[in-house]
């Protein structure tokens, strides 16, 4: 998964009043009376359940209701549920317009902690589109407020969220910082979805640096709190996450049941971004074990969803996703204008997480294309950015790759560099790749039954195709 992937977690900031509240419209004939705190309770659980269609229904009812009187405080409060209740369906033009109408009541009102809520949803609907200045402007005018008024839940919240920014941008250090703080926040006021969700980052950062097994950790403890929670949405994220660690521990039958219980619960939701991943995620997985159809349907279905809601940042990793299915089939010329468009809007948003690997793969056309010196510029990008956020899975492919080209001229040369990065603590799939090709340059016979034997096993316990190929291809 991307993280996402991760991205599309921000935590949801609802207001949630328990008191018995009979509110009256006087003035307004044959309106009589509404019992608005009863309703915002059938809300809270038709939210937490995800009747989010329902959900709908009771906040035009309530809205219709309150517009004419004089409870601008609620009315404000319907608006902004209304419209965090239309960015998590993707329904941002609809959702904006909400936020807006709730921000001027707030802003009128001289409310501070509404206003905050209003621009942490206006910051959610900004990260989607890749707007990551504004959405972080609006995050920590939201901080400032809270800390101002000392609401730790507000607090830890707005953390939570300039962590999601933090991690887009590759600043993995700040990243966690921020989560382990909402977290620790989170705990102390029982505020039960932000830890979820900062815990579950927490987690989807030692995805991204290879600590599979912390990684997993957090991600079932995610899953652990999102259960007690009860939210179907932030269960449906808990089990992408999972998914993902999975598929790259190789453990690809139970990452595909995630994935697609995952799709399953955002489609029963109509949670559209996180369809997008969903559906990301399946195509990956269909890719790895060569159903090249059914990989291309999923991500013609994700993007297509992706470009309704100018979720940017999706497109830019759909595109070297589908690019790397391209590359599956030998469809160079398609592959490149699809990575093209991809560094063009990782470039605009600032995202170097996919900008990494969309010059990675650009490098590996160019390599294929015989533009060695293309490939090389490529190359030297992807590794500059990998490094700038620690994408532990490019930085090793673009120095395979590197000295893939100089084995065509100096294989000696080559092959030392291999054995440098043999001699670094590797997992099974790296180390079965460094030896493949110190064979190819060397003719070491020890090195290809090593090889061999390592590729097998992963190939029995994933199905992916790619093991299978460097079996029949070397050997």
């Amino acid at each position: 998964m991307s993280q996402t992937d991760a991205s599309a977690v921000a935590a949801r900031v609802f207001v949630r009043r328990r008191e018995m509240l009979w509110t009256g419209l006087s003035g307004a004939a044959g309106r009589g009376y509404l019992a608005v705190g009863v309703e915002e309770r059938r809300l809270d659980v038709l939210e937490t359940v995800g009747q989010w269609e329902e959900a709908g229904r009771v906040l035009l009812k309530l809205r219709k209701f309150l517009e004419p009187g004089q409870d601008r405080a609620k009315l404000a409060e319907i608006h902004n549920r209304l419209g965090s209740l239309e960015v998590n369906r993707g329904n941002y033009a609809e959702a904006e317009a909400c936020l807006q109408a709730a921000r001027e009541i707030y802003l009128e009102l001289g409310d501070g902690p509404g206003l905050g809520r209003v621009l942490s949803n206006l910051a959610n609907i900004q990260h989607n589109r890749g707007q990551y200045d504004s959405a972080l402007t609006c995050l920590k005018q939201a901080l400032e407020i809270a800390c101002e008024s000392g609401n730790k839940p507000s607090i830890s919240r707005a953390l939570g969220n300039i962590g999601i920014i933090c991690y887009e941008r590759g600043d993995f250090a700040g990243a966690i910082e921020n989560y382990q703080e909402a977290a620790r926040l989170a705990r102390e006021t029982d505020d039960l979805e932000t830890e979820a969700i900062a815990t579950g980052n927490i987690g989807m950062i030692h995805h991204e640096q290879g600590h599979y097994r912390e990684a997993l950790d957090y991600g079932r403890r995610y899953l652990e709190l999102a259960q007690r929670l009860g939210n179907r949405q932030v269960i449906s994220y808990a089990v992408g996450n999972i998914g993902s660690i999975l598929f790259e521990m190789d453990e690809t039958d139970e990452a595909e049941d995630s994935f697609r219980r995952y799709l399953e619960i955002t489609e029963d939701l109509d949670d559209k971004p996180g369809m997008i991943v969903a559906l990301d995620d399946i195509g990956m997985a269909a890719l790895a074990r060569g159903r090249l159809a059914e990989s291309r349907e999923h991500f013609e279905r994700a993007m297509r969803l992706a470009e309704e809601l100018d979720n940017v940042e999706d497109i830019a990793r759909l595109c070297g996703n589908a690019a790397k299915l391209c590359l599956k089939t030998g469809q160079l010329a398609e592959a490149e204008k699809l990575l093209e468009r991809g560094m063009a809007i990782a470039e605009r948003i600032d995202n170097k997480y996919h900008l990494s690997q969309n010059c990675w793969l650009m490098a590996e056309i160019k390599h294929r294309q015989g533009q060695n010196a293309e490939a090389a510029r490529c190359l030297k990008s992807a590794d500059r950015v990998a490094r700038e956020v620690g994408r532990r899975e490019i930085i090793f492919q673009t120095e395979l790759l590197r000295l893939k080209i100089l084995g065509e001229m100096d294989k000696e040369a080559a092959a030392a560099g291999l054995e440098e990065m043999l001699r670094e603590e590797r997992g099974d799939k790296e180390r079965a790749e460094i030896l493949y090709h110190l064979h190819k340059f060397t003719g070491d016979r020890a090195k290809e039954e090593e090889a061999m034997g390592l590729f097998k096993a992963l190939w029995e316990k994933s199905g992916k195709v790619e093991y299978r190929e460097r079996i029949i291809n070397q050997f």
